[in-house]
């Protein structure tokens, strides 16, 4: 991962200053980023997270070698997310061709939306009933959120 090295803008640069992970990805600290990758389980070298190319109705391809690691395909996914970035921006950032941005992107997007569906979306009603303040559920006995 040549890219890696020569590119100032990776994981690598920004795991240790919480603050500043935070600013890019919107997860607390790099302890939560690898949280989330395990629950993501993307496998070595990020296997489960197949490039999908649309040529000719084509399905899902391999590919070539990934110009990242899976760590930082999953980064600058997390960094577009949060900053709302121009794939041509994150290119540059990350010293790989806006093409490549545009496939980690798309296929990280159906990835994690694979796996995070399994998670409920709102707690049980009892769990939403025994934790409401008293004073919130007399005023508001309906509440859901």
């Amino acid at each position: 991962h040549e890219q890696e090295k020569t590119a100032s803008f990776c994981i690598e640069r920004f795991k240790d200053c919480d603050k500043d992970f935070a600013a890019y990805t919107g997860l607390p600290s790099y302890q939560h980023f690898t949280a989330l990758t395990a629950f993501l389980d993307p496998r070595e070298g990020g296997c489960n997270v197949l490039r999908t190319e649309c040529v000719g109705g084509a399905g899902a391809s391999s590919g070539r070698n990934r110009k990242l690691t899976m760590e930082n395909e999953l980064f600058l996914v997390l960094v577009r997310l949060r900053l709302s970035l121009f794939e041509h921006n994150l290119a540059h950032r990350f010293c790989i061709a806006q093409s490549n941005v545009s496939r980690i992107c798309s296929s990280w997007i159906n990835f994690m939306y694979l796996n995070l569906t399994t998670l409920p979306l709102w707690a049980p009603r009892e769990a939403i009933d025994a934790t409401m303040p008293c004073v919130f559920s007399k005023k508001y006995p309906t509440t859901r959120v």
